[in-house]
C-alpha cells in the first residue's frame, strides 16, 4: 500500500502542474473587455455599410437611371430571346410539330405576298401603313426650317 501512496502523490502533482501552465496560458489571453472593443473596431466597417447602403443606392440609382434602365431592359431582351429560343427547340422535338409550323409560315408568306406585294396599290397601302407605324412609335417628323 505505501507504494500506491506516492504514485498517487506524484500523479496530483502533476495534475497540480498542468493545471498551473494551463492557468499561465489562461492569462495570456485578452481580457473580456478588451475583446469586445476589438470586436466593435473590426465590424464597425460593416455596421456602417449597411447603415449607409439605403441613401448610396438611392443617389446611384437617381444619377444613373438612364442607364441601369438601359441594363435592365437589355437584360430582359437576351432572357426572353433565350427562353423563346428554349421553347421553340422543345416545340421543334414534338413529332409532327415542326412541320406543321413550316407549312403555317410558308401559307402567312404566301398570303402576305399577294395581299400586299402583289400589286402597287397594295404595296402603297403597306408603306402608309409602316410610315403609320413608325410615326407613332418615334414620333412626328419636324421640318426643318433654314
Amino acid at each position: 500500500m505505501e507504494s500506491e501512496t506516492p504514485k498517487l502523490e506524484t500523479q496530483v502533482a502533476e495534475k497540480k502542474e498542468t493545471a498551473n501552465i494551463n492557468t499561465a496560458a489562461a492569462g495570456d489571453l485578452v481580457p473580456v473587455g478588451q475583446d469586445k472593443a476589438q470586436w466593435q473596431e473590426a465590424i464597425e466597417p460593416i455596421n456602417d455599410f449597411i447603415n449607409t447602403f439605403p441613401q448610396t443606392f438611392t443617389e446611384f440609382f437617381s444619377n444613373y437611371k438612364n442607364l441601369v434602365s438601359v441594363l435592365g431592359y437589355g437584360t430582359l431582351a437576351i432572357v426572353s430571346v433565350y427562353l423563346t429560343l428554349a421553347v421553340l427547340d422543345a416545340i421543334n422535338d414534338i413529332p409532327l410539330l415542326a412541320p406543321l409550323f413550316e407549312l403555317v409560315g410558308l401559307g402567312y408568306t404566301g398570303w402576305f405576298v399577294a395581299r400586299y406585294l402583289w400589286r402597287r396599290s397594295t404595296r402603297q397601302e403597306l408603306w402608309a401603313e409602316l410610315a403609320s407605324i413608325k410615326e407613332n412609335i418615334i414620333g412626328p417628323e419636324k421640318s426643318e426650317e433654314k
